[in-house]
């Protein structure tokens, strides 16, 4: 899907099995950065590769035109087709530096974040060719800026296109009343407002919305922020001694589905109780 002349949306859908009969429906965006060459931002799920090449056949490229992709974060469903693009491209990866372990390590992520189903969803490991840092980057000849949005995770990386007006937000911003999944709800509203202060916002290009436009983009900032908040509020009114059992009290004052009730959500819950 065409966002600007030179940025494309991709969507892709899938599910993680919570258990035998229950599984969690998700959808995720990458993004492809048209210019000298190609960038992918994030590559889904292993199942992803096929609805990325397609978008790329709609550009008038082939699959040798990735010349860099750069991952937002380590998760899975961001991460999950990486080795076979890379192998079929020859394209650089880059990350953040804490990310650069559970991307060349996929077994030591699984171990330390026991995703349901990770197995189907990464392909398995990949080299990273180049660290991120903070500040202005050049990405296929359009003029970018690195911004570390930490909060959902210790990696996270935002990308600002401002000759397009775009932010690319990884899984930095939360959506209201969807799973919150955040390692530090400090850091994650402190992130949220970085990105909300940059001049210029034309779209909001986030893994977990659909793209947003102008006024919606900003709505998402604010929704962001309140719903930690109302995590926050939520969690504050229950005993934190055992985590699940407390985490499971907070998702069903939150009207949450029953799926929420896992250790990662649970570890999110935890993080926002510990805000002032």
């Amino acid at each position: 899907m065409r966002i600007t002349e030179n940025v494309h949306a991709i969507r892709h859908t899938f599910s993680i099995p919570i258990s035998p009969s229950v599984s969690v429906e998700r959808f995720v965006y990458s993004y492809l950065i048209i210019g000298d060459g190609l960038t992918l931002v994030d590559c889904g799920i292993a199942a992803s590769k096929r609805e990325i090449y397609d978008e790329i056949k709609e550009v008038g490229c082939g699959p040798d035109d990735i010349k860099r992709l750069i991952l937002t974060h380590a998760h899975p469903d961001h991460i999950g087709c990486a080795m076979s693009i890379n192998q079929d491209s020859g394209c650089k990866i880059e990350a953040h530096p804490a990310a650069r372990a559970w991307i060349e390590d996929i077994e030591l992520q699984e171990r330390e974040r026991p995703v349901p189903g990770f197995k189907s969803l990464v392909e398995g490991p990949v080299k990273v060719d180049a660290e991120l840092s903070e500040g202005k980057i050049d990405i296929a000849g359009v003029n970018a800026y690195c911004i570390w949005t930490p909060g959902h995770s210790p990696d996270s990386t935002s990308l600002h296109l401002s000759d397009e007006g775009v932010i690319i937000s990884g899984d930095a911003i939360p959506v209201m009343g969807d799973l919150p999944i955040f390692t530090d709800a400090a850091e994650s509203m402190v992130s949220i407002e970085r990105l909300r202060a940059i001049e210029d916002i034309e779209y909001l290009l986030s893994s977990w919305h659909p793209p947003l436009r102008g006024e919606f983009a900003q709505k998402a900032f604010d929704e962001g922020m309140a719903w930690i908040g109302k995590i926050r509020d939520a969690a504050r009114s229950e005993d934190p001694k055992d985590p699940m059992i407390f985490a499971g009290k907070v998702v069903d004052r939150l009207g949450l589905p029953p799926a929420a009730k896992n250790p990662l959500v649970a570890q999110s819950i935890m993080a926002a109780a510990k805000l002032g």
